[in-house]
């Protein structure tokens, strides 16, 4: 999805460059038609349309001036697409950013009754994954910005942010929340963002991942409604699988 978005901006930035050649050309016969009928003299008059339009000095003898006007013009032209090029990509991606944006906080307007994922790894992201495949609202907090990335191209709504600071729960809007998940990767993470989760939003519903069954009542005892142990169950279902064959 990346490589066509680029290749989209880099064809752009092409057609932008094209219509300024062909203006440029245009404007050159112009003068050169204008001159050449007040003159009649073809050679002066395209090189002093050439000379006008483009503001480089030259002469009209030799081909030493006509090499000079060449150099200089296909100079021009390097700069005219590295100034365009840069334009682009700084107004694109600002335009694509704050359009992004705007999508984000209207999704996240209309939120109530939702789920929030806190940590969009591997567990985060495919938990958010399940639920937007079964019609469910869901929002997931990451710090990480390609992750955040990765998940909102993929369709699923992602904030970047800490997951221990109230100002992205309260942007996620946990009071209207109905469940919460901790996906986090480390489970001291997950039993502080349960705790947080349910002095935020009381009625919330919390289910946690826990890599260690150590685990498992801290969590309860903070307040998570239930607690997975992924692992357990990864290898539960493996082994299932196994005795199949």
């Amino acid at each position: 999805m990346k490589d066509q978005t680029l290749m989209q901006d880099e064809r752009s930035v092409f057609k932008k460059i094209a219509v300024c050649l062909v203006c440029l050309v245009l404007l050159i016969a112009i003068g050169t038609f204008y001159l050449y009928e007040k003159t009649g003299n073809l050679r002066f008059a395209l090189f002093e349309s050439m000379k006008t339009v483009t503001h480089i000095e030259m002469g009209i003898g030799g081909g030493i001036s006509l090499l000079f006007f060449l150099l200089s013009f296909l100079g021009a032209i390097l700069s005219l697409y590295i100034i365009i090029t840069l334009v682009s990509i700084f107004f694109t991606d600002r335009l694509k950013k704050n359009l992004a944006e705007a999508k984000l906080m209207k999704e996240i307007v209309s939120l109530k009754d939702h789920y929030i994922v806190f940590g969009g790894g591997s567990l985060g992201a495919s938990v958010a994954r399940a639920l937007k495949d079964k019609g469910k609202q869901a929002v997931v907090i990451e710090a990480d910005n390609e992750k955040v990335t990765e998940l909102n191209e993929a369709g699923i709504l992602a904030i970047e942010g800490d997951c221990f600071e109230k100002t992205y729960l309260e942007k996620a809007k946990i009071s209207l929340a109905k469940v919460a998940i901790a996906c986090l990767n480390d489970d001291g993470d997950n039993l502080l963002v349960t705790m947080l989760a349910k002095q935020m939003n009381p009625r919330i519903k919390v289910i946690a991942e826990a890599t260690y069954d150590k685990y498992v009542e801290h969590l309860k005892k903070v307040g998570a409604d239930e607690v997975v142990v992924a692992q357990e169950i990864g290898g539960v279902y493996m082994a299932k699988m196994a005795s199949e064959y």
